[in-house]
């Protein structure tokens, strides 16, 4: 459970590099303004449990080991988002996303976009990230993610609420 936790969380992670950010533009609804190339130009993580902030519980508890959490850490500081300045998110006609770090390791998922929702799904995890719309131009992509995840971490019996919110604004 832990771990799929964890590639759960991490994916998401990943993933908050597909998004805008926003202007004075007229918003745009139709599907295909999302095909194209896109960049991150705005990160706002914020994951918690049980109302704790992530970054003050115990990285044993969330069974990480010391570089994992350390890399934890710089994710959700507050410059993260130079940490994926490289990174591009290609959109596809086919529905497919496909994540491109600058040493070319890509990451591919499918997607959707429909009712100002971007549904992102991994295709060996069953679990899908759905993110918010909030804005969409033919330059500016606004996403935005709240969601909460019961999982018992210390595996004591009792679930933990882990709780993401991420705001990722992409720009082309």
């Amino acid at each position: 459970m832990k771990k799929l936790i964890k590639s759960a969380f991490l994916f998401s992670l990943t993933l908050l590099m597909l998004q805008a950010c926003s202007k004075d533009e007229d918003k745009n609804t139709d599907p295909e303004t999302v095909v194209g190339i896109w960049t991150i130009s705005e990160l706002d993580p914020d994951v918690s449990i049980n109302g704790v902030d992530i970054t003050d519980v115990p990285p044993e508890l969330l069974g990480l080991d010391e570089t994992e959490s350390l890399l934890l850490n710089i994710l959700l500081s507050p410059n993260s988002s130079t940490l994926f300045e490289s990174f591009q998110i290609q959109f596809g006609e086919d529905n497919k996303v496909v994540i491109i770090s600058e040493e070319d390791i890509e990451e591919e998922a499918t997607y959707s976009f429909s009712n100002n929702q971007l549904v992102i799904s991994q295709e060996d995890n069953e679990e899908e990230i759905i993110f918010s719309v909030s804005n969409l131009t033919d330059n500016t992509m606004n996403l935005m993610l709240d969601q909460t995840i019961a999982v018992d971490l210390d595996e004591n019996g009792t679930d933990e609420n882990l709780q993401v919110s991420l705001i990722i604004n992409l720009i082309r």
